[in-house]
């Protein structure tokens, strides 16, 4: 076998692989296609460089949410959020994602009200289970950049349109300067209230992010995570603690000082190597024109750990324990199918 076809087979193997993916922008998921032709159906003019061809060179995570903010423009009714929740479930699906927990900000798109997003929504998560046996759950997030106060109406907002599709919420947008400390009281709240809780913390953020998202909000995943490397007692006390780092390799490359995620000097491969629980992401595979089989592939690593780490991603999902025990031993017994059609096809030399 030629190395150009064993490389093939090897993404064969990885794209089959089934897995969770956990940190993932119901947004950023949009690809420059829909973008501008929901752009068109609403009559919302975007800027003149953008067309289905671009491709976007985020030099920093504030230049990223820029432009991610084009998104918010154009979805404007129930059936926006239909046809992107549906073609991102879809998206994620064709590389072996068989369970998605997803993120969406309420607060980018202030024209439309919460239960109408959550219906679309909602509408696009059924029919990608019906079509792909994909199964979902939907993470509100509030945008830190808008307070503490505010992030207290976003829990309201949550609660007063109860469904079982949410099981916890996020806090994402620009790290700097709003630290974890200020959402303790948003964080309390949703805790009491049942819902699940992560944070972004640590990508472009330090790691005292990280320690305040775990010892102060409660959160039992942590997204991105990666200045947890500049913290050794972290990096130890973290290790046996049950909690989740859904890391997103494509990304590092615009928002951190970490470009080269097959480089083993990077964040990614320190937190394996640290026995971190980490887990493989996509992130806003729209804009970063990315999929999850390439995450996986970027990373460098041996066949046998690309397969733990896409078995083991369903251990940090929000899934019951026993669902998640069956889909374990599953996953386990179907990815050795894999692997063993893998070596025998890669072991027959032409």
């Amino acid at each position: 076998m030629s190395p150009v076809d064993e490389k093939n087979e090897l993404y064969e193997l990885v794209k089959a692989l089934p897995k969770a993916e956990l940190h993932l922008h119901l947004e950023g998921a949009m690809s420059v296609r829909t973008l501008i032709e929901l752009a068109h159906k609403h009559g919302v003019q975007l800027p003149p460089d953008i067309h289905p061809a671009v491709v976007f060179d985020f030099k920093n995570l504030d230049d990223f949410i820029r432009v991610a903010s084009l998104t918010f423009s154009v979805m404007l009714d129930e059936d926006d959020f239909r046809r992107t929740t549906y073609e991102m479930l879809r998206q994620s699906a064709s590389h072996g994602a068989r369970h998605v927990e997803f993120f969406f900000s309420p607060s980018s798109h202030p024209v439309m009200s919460y239960k109408s997003m959550m219906d679309g929504i909602i509408m696009g998560m059924n029919d990608a289970r019906q079509e792909f046996g994909i199964t979902s759950f939907v993470i509100p997030s509030h945008n830190r950049m808008l307070g503490a106060k505010a992030g207290l109406e976003f829990l309201d907002m949550v609660q007063s349109y109860r469904v079982p599709e949410v099981v916890g919420i996020g806090l994402e947008f620009a790290e700097h300067p709003y630290p974890p400390d200020e959402y303790r009281e948003l964080y309390q709240a949703a805790a009491r209230a049942g819902l699940r809780l992560t944070a972004h913390a640590g990508e472009d953020g330090p790691s005292t992010y990280v320690r305040s998202c775990v010892a102060v909000l409660g959160c039992d995943r942590i997204d991105h995570g990666y200045h947890i490397v500049d913290d050794e007692n972290l990096l130890s006390r973290y290790k046996h603690s049950g909690i989740w780092f859904t890391c997103c390799p494509t990304t590092t490359r615009h928002t951190t000082i970490w470009k080269d995620p097959s480089d083993r000097s990077h964040a990614i491969h320190a937190m394996l190597d640290a026995g971190l629980n980490v887990m493989i992401n996509t992130d806003d595979p729209g804009f970063f024109q990315c999929d999850l089989t390439g995450e996986y592939l970027s990373l460098g690593l041996p066949v046998e750990k690309m397969v733990k780490l896409a078995v083991r991603s369903i251990e940090a999902s929000w899934l019951d324990d026993k669902t998640k025990l069956a889909l374990r031993a599953a996953w386990e017994e179907e990815a050795q199918a894999l692997v063993n059609k893998y070596n025998t096809l890669t072991s027959v030399s032409v």
